[in-house]
């Protein structure tokens, strides 16, 4: 905003006196301006200093306009730039300082000023030199005589139709001129309007004097009458109520018709003599102005900090006086001196923007961008919980952010190319963030270390995930490379950082990730059991909250960073008080006691029979779900097995997600719940490193496995040849698959076409086997397209969300129907078989319309409960418990076949018969309910010590004692 020297020094009188004192009035809260004498007149005048501000304001940005062709460059990114700089600043400055309480929204306004329409006048300037072009062009075309009337039409459709009809909603051209919108075009059309024509106005001197003076004058009639006169008539007593909340009125005009004058005036007496361009510089008060009007100074700092109630109410009128010539005097000085020094950071900047200081603060921006996108898709772009994290864990979040801009740093000190280390940046945070929505999409967790152990799994995924998705992130990453290159070439920015300081990242920053990598994982929620270091005093202060269990929220409460550093070091388990030889000796001892007790009454051995794993995929009735009735029930010869046969529901380990722990549950007798919460996959991460594992298949001579799937996924392929599979079909294997029918359009081998392959490998022998299926037919994505749907779900979920439950129903009917088919033959055949079938967990096909994150904590329970039930074809025992966990299933196919156990199952017996289920560090009564840890008895707590005594012994030991030779028969059936 370029006006010459001498014209500086003529409007900087005119503003330093009135500008100031307005941009100061607007942040007054004039309700209490009440009063009598001197003060009541003082505080009107200054209520009256804030629209004569904005006002010349509007018509000195006419003026400009008037005058300028119009350049995005050199127009509207100073302005935007300042605009920005006085946001973001004062918004820091105040939260930081503690002036001000720390809300996220307050703080993330401030990077968002116009965008948030913060400050309604500032938008409206911008808006104004953005249509300006158009404006000077449409304005030169009317004769001034035209232009007048325009503008006098318009002066009173603004001011006093308002006035007289008072009511916003009345007419419509009330909320036309309530729109700022509206008020700052006319400003700038009449400020345009005396810069075009300034030769009219020169020749008109002596009705610009009598407008001018008369204004003052109409203003203290117009006031005496509102105060004493309207009062006592009941047409205007309405009139004067509409002062209080119309954006322009009568008042509007007298002031607006002032302030046009006294500028026409200035242009034909130009004041001489004067030498404050430098302190009266139109940028300079523009930065008073946005000082002034940042939103949070008017709403907290003038009340709380300030203290102005105080200032302005209670003194007379020379103390006020003189408090708002020191308030005013205060703000133009600190206005003065931040408005110089951004100039100066500017010009810095400018300068040297290639350097270290610059890169720097702008690295810092892109790791706060980085910091916040990755916890939105954390949070499933759910933006209140976001906001809420950011304000609760706001410590956490500043360390995430340190680290995040550690990262940049060492790429920046391996390359030495800003933007090389730029692009790199952006598109590891593009793979982070995208990876994280796919799979928390699909399994409800995030990515973790431990999948690039699955890297070879990476086919197999992505036909699971949204291809769109990762199209759209592919292109991002090619158009950051592009952009880089670009960049690097154009600018040839060359070396940032000597030796030194690249020396000084690398060794930072994997010291600090190094540290944190080892220190995070051993720090427990409940801080009276952490060991006494300045480490874990620090994480409490911090409020670092480990919650590796559940992985997504794990990451929600932590960061990115710290959450994904705090599982880098899996530890398998924690050791149980008392671990040494002689414990697991002796509960070795008590328990093989226990097995002879149970086999007095058991003569059967296993071995000789067929038994049957299935693991349903996804497998769960939607009518359990709170808010989701379906048209029909999907499980309905389900449930007339389960009414005659041993059946309940299974406690799930996972929600969307899971399969392979709740497979190696049910195989080993090992309860997830005991290991450590960062261990969440044992195929990856203990199986391939203990030397002896104790599975169902160790009691059969003959086992075979069924996944029709790919069989890459959690390495199943070393982790069942180590369980002693002898063969494995799966899609990929030499062992081929018989049937691979799909239904539909859906991409999986249907239930039907599992059933069969398993039928057939029942009857591939007489003697006796072991089969464990995994079926896929039901697994994610549940497009609407991939059956045709008989099935209708209503209900407090969102639209997708029904839909996608509506697919997954009717994948339920056909394997409903698949079962039907399977029992069929199972009850003809003549050998013994048992079935034990289960889901393994919920879909993650479950989004509620509202409050989705509190409801799906509200129903934790609900959502991870699944079916089940056993089936032996030759016997009518039933094993009565309601609730389980997948470790159980062995003791109760073993109780159900009335066949032998070893002291391991006798141990998983006596668990059976008197531990609740146990996942999730959850404990779950018969009813379905949580129940406290508090709540076990001594029975049951020796019974859950000696049960992680073993664990810990088979999974996280070097030594194993239970597998000495001394021990050899705890795990086989000693006869």
């Amino acid at each position: 905003m370029s006006i010459n020297k001498e014209r500086i020094n003529r409007l900087g009188v005119l503003i330093l006196c009135l500008f100031t004192l307005g941009a100061f009035a607007t942040t007054v809260p004039w309700t209490f301006a009440n009063g009598v004498g001197g003060r009541r007149i003082i505080l009107q005048l200054l209520s009256a200093a804030s629209p004569f501000a904005v006002d010349l304001v509007f018509l000195i940005l006419g003026m400009w306009g008037a005058t300028r062709t119009f350049h995005f460059k050199q127009d509207i990114v100073p302005i935007w730039r300042q605009v920005f700089f006085y946001s973001v600043t004062l918004a820091i400055l105040l939260i930081g300082f503690g002036l001000v309480p720390y809300h996220f929204d307050q703080l993330w306004s401030g990077f968002l000023p116009v965008v948030l329409d913060l400050d309604s006048n500032v938008t409206v300037g911008i808006l104004l030199l953005l249509l300006s072009p158009f404006l000077n062009k449409g304005l030169k075309q009317l004769p001034l005589k035209l232009l007048h009337r325009l503008l006098f039409i318009l002066a009173l459709v603004l001011t006093i139709v308002p006035t007289i009809t008072g009511y916003p909603s009345a007419l419509p051209v009330i909320d036309f001129a309530s729109n700022p919108f509206t008020w700052g075009v006319f400003l700038y059309l009449c400020g345009w309007t005396l810069k075009q024509h300034s030769d009219w106005y020169s020749a008109h001197k002596v009705v610009l004097r009598i407008i001018f003076w008369s204004m003052p004058l109409l203003a203290a009639i117009q006031l005496l009458f509102s105060d004493f006169v309207a009062p006592k008539i009941g047409f205007f007593v309405g009139i004067t109520d509409n002062y209080n909340y119309l954006l322009t009125n009568s008042y509007s005009l007298l002031i607006f018709a002032w302030a046009f004058t006294f500028l026409a005036l200035l242009r034909t007496y130009p004041v001489r003599g004067w030498r404050l361009a430098h302190f009266l510089n139109p940028t300079i008060l523009f930065g008073l102005y946005l000082v002034t009007n940042h939103y949070l100074f008017k709403n907290y700092l003038w009340t709380n900090v300030l203290n102005g109630q105080t200032i302005l109410e209670k003194d007379g009128p020379l103390h006020l006086l003189l408090k708002l010539v020191v308030v005013v005097a205060a703000l133009y000085i600190g206005a003065y001196l931040l408005e110089l020094f951004r100039q100066y950071l500017f010009r810095r900047f400018s300068a040297n923007w290639h350097s270290l200081v610059p890169i720097l603060f702008v690295s810092l921006l892109m790791a706060v961008v980085a910091n916040l996108y990755m916890l939105l898709v954390n949070c499933s772009f759910d933006a209140y919980l976001t906001a809420w994290l950011l304000t609760s864990q706001f410590w956490i979040q500043l360390i995430n952010l340190l680290l995040i801009e550690l990262f940049f740093l060492t790429l920046l000190a391996i390359f030495n190319r800003v933007f090389v280390a730029g692009g790199i940046f952006s598109i590891t945070i593009i793979v982070i963030a995208v990876a994280n929505y796919l799979k928390i999409g699909a399994r409800n967790e995030p990515i973790m270390p431990m999948d690039i152990y699955s890297i070879n799994d990476l086919p197999a995924i992505m036909a699971m995930v949204n291809l769109g998705t990762v199209a759209a992130a592919i292109i991002g990453v090619l158009a950051v490379i592009v952009l880089m290159a670009w960049l690097e070439r154009h600018f040839k920015t060359g070396k940032i950082l000597k030796w030194k300081s690249r020396v000084t990242f690398l060794v930072i920053t994997p010291l600090v990730y190094g540290f944190l990598i080892w220190k995070l994982p051993d720090y427990k929620n409940n801080f009276a059991t952490q060991t006494k270091s300045p480490t874990n005093y620090v994480l409490k202060k911090l409020n670092f909250l480990p919650y590796p269990q559940a992985p997504v929220v794990h990451l929600r409460y932590n960061g990115e960073f710290m959450g994904i550093l705090s599982m880098v070091r899996v530890k398998t388990m924690y050791k149980p008080s008392g671990y040494s030889e002689q414990s697991i000796n002796r509960v070795v001892r008590k328990y093989e006691k226990e097995a002879q007790q149970i086999n007095q009454t058991r003569k059967g051995t296993i071995g000789e029979q067929t038994v049957i794993y299935v693991l349903s995929e996804s497998y769960a009735n939607p009518n359990r779900v709170p808010g989701v009735t379906l048209s029909k029930n999907p499980a309905a010869y389900l449930d007339s097995i389960k009414k005659n046969n041993t059946s309940g529901l299974m406690d799930s380990y996972g929600y969307g997600g899971g399969t392979a722990d709740i497979e190696f549950e049910a195989l080993t007798s090992l309860s997830m719940d005991n290991f450590s919460a960062s261990m969440t996959v044992p195929y990856t991460y203990v199986v391939p490193k203990v030397n002896h594992i104790p599975v169902i298949t160790n009691l059969f001579q003959t086992k075979t496995a069924i996944h029709p799937y790919t069989p890459y996924l959690y390495n199943r392929t070393n982790v069942f040849k180590k369980f002693g599979f002898q063969k494995f079909y799966n899609t990929e294997s030499s062992d081929k698959l018989t049937y691979t029918k799909q239904i539909g359009k859906s991409p999986y081998i249907s239930d039907d076409s599992a059933y069969k392959q398993l039928l057939k490998q029942v009857n591939a022998t007489n003697k006796g086997q072991f089969i464990q299926l995994s079926t896929m037919q039901n697994h994610t994505p549940w497009d609407s397209d991939y059956y045709h749907n008989t099935i209708k779900a209503t209900g407090d979920l969102t639209s997708s969300s029904l839909k996608s439950v509506e697919t997954y129903s009717q994948g339920l009917v056909y394997t409903d129907s698949a079962l039907k088919m399977l029992m069929k033959h199972l009850k003809s055949e003549k050998k013994d078989v048992t079935v034990v079938w289960y889901g393994d967990h919920l879909p993650g096909a479950y989004t509620f319309k509202s409050e989705n994150s509190a409801k799906m904590k509200k129903y934790d329970n609900k959502m991870h409960l699944t079916d089940y039930f056993i089936y032996s074809n030759h016997s009518k025992k039933n094993v009565s418990r309601k609730v389980v966990t997948p470790n159980m299933f062995t003791s109760m196919m073993l109780e159900q076949t009335n066949t032998r156990v070893s002291g391991y199952y006798a141990l998983m017996t006596e668990i059976l018969d008197h531990f609740p289920a146990a996942e999730r560090n959850k404990l779950m009564n018969n009813e379905g309910q949580y129940i406290s840890e508090s709540k076990l008895t001594k029975k049951q707590k020796t019974l859950l010590h000696d049960y992680q005594l073993i664990q810990y012994d088979i999974t996280a030991s070097h030594n194993q004692y239970s597998y000495d030779k001394a021990n050899k028969s705890f795990y086989s059936d000693k006869k």
